[in-house]
Formats: structure tokens, sequence, C-alpha cells
């Protein structure tokens, strides 16, 4: 049996700001790193088609999670195939959605992964990325706020 995971966090920053830092291989170095024995190495095609590779974990025996974009609409929606890679050869295949909304004045951001088995294996993939999507927020917050063109807008005489 398979399930989906849906996951919805709010930032204090522009559309534009929140979709950049999901994507951006630094972030992702910077929130799965661990201990001194971690590895992570990610790189983004971020086109329809474009692959983006991250392996994290212990350098003996990283994860891979390998992505296929099927849709790039930026800053608004990502839609990527993802098959993810245990050390021992285990591997699962999912579907993410990554969609993001202006509302009052922050971004809202959901996270839907579709597919994975139900059970232990989905129980770790949203507690894993519970501990991702508080990283970014708190990577997020400590970076100075852009300010978004319409609300400069609003703002003028």
């Amino acid at each position: 049996m398979s399930a989906d995971i849906r996951i919805q966090r709010w930032f204090e920053a522009p559309l534009e700001v929140v979709f950049d830092a999901y994507t951006d291989p630094e972030a992702q170095r910077a929130l799965r790193a661990g201990g001194p024995d971690t590895i992570v190495e990610s790189e983004c095609d971020l086109r329809l088609g474009g692959e983006w590779v991250i392996r994290f974990g212990p350098s003996s025996a990283p994860y891979v999670e390998r992505n296929v974009f099927h849709a790039v609409e930026r800053p608004h929606r990502l839609v990527y195939a993802s098959t993810t890679e245990w050390p021992d050869g285990t591997h699962f295949e999912s579907l993410m959605e990554i969609s993001l909304e202006w509302r009052g004045g922050r971004t809202l951001l959901t996270l839907t992964q579709r597919g994975l088995p139900s059970g232990d294996v989905e129980r770790g993939f949203t507690e894993g990325w519970n501990e991702f999507l508080d990283g970014l927020v708190a990577r997020m917050q400590t970076r100075p706020r852009p300010e978004r063109a319409d609300d400069a807008m609003r703002r003028s005489p």
C-alpha cells in the first residue's frame, strides 16, 4: 500500500526567495550536514528534464537521491520524480510536488510526496522532511527579508 505525505510551512520571505532557497545546492549542503564524517553533495540542473542529485550521510555509505524535473514553474511550483537509494541498496520511488503561494505577506510552501510505502518508510520520510523544512525556515529567518515589488508599490505615495 502506498502513502502520501503532505507538509506545509510558512516563510517570512517572498516566493522567489523561498523557491531559490529550496533548490539551492548550498542550502542543501547546510541543511543535510551532520557529524564530522558526513558528506553532502548537491548538483541541480533546474529545468524541465533536468536532474537534481543529492548525496548525503556518512561518507562510507551515503544516501543518494536522484530527481528528474517534470515541471519547473519558478517561483510557484516544482514537480519531480524522485528515487532515494539507501546505503544497503534499498530504493524507493516517489513523485514530489512543491507548491508556493503568497498569502498575507508570507509564503506558504506545501510539500507533497506520493507513492511511498506505508509504515516505517512513510514515517521516516515524514520525519526527514519535517527536519529539513524546519531547518529551511530557520535558515531563512537568519537572512534579511527582501522586499517584494508589490509591497513597495503599496507603500508609495
